[in-house]
């Protein structure tokens, strides 16, 4: 069960995207969360 508002599959397949250039690019180690 989630709470709050859908998840937009837009922003999300973008969200996913920015990730893995991170990592392609600087790795698991370069990753944060801020």
């Amino acid at each position: 069960m989630s709470t709050g508002r859908p998840r937009d599959p837009e922003v999300e397949k973008r969200v996913l995207n920015a990730v893995f250039a991170l990592l392609t690019e600087k790795g698991y180690s370069g990753l944060r969360i801020d």
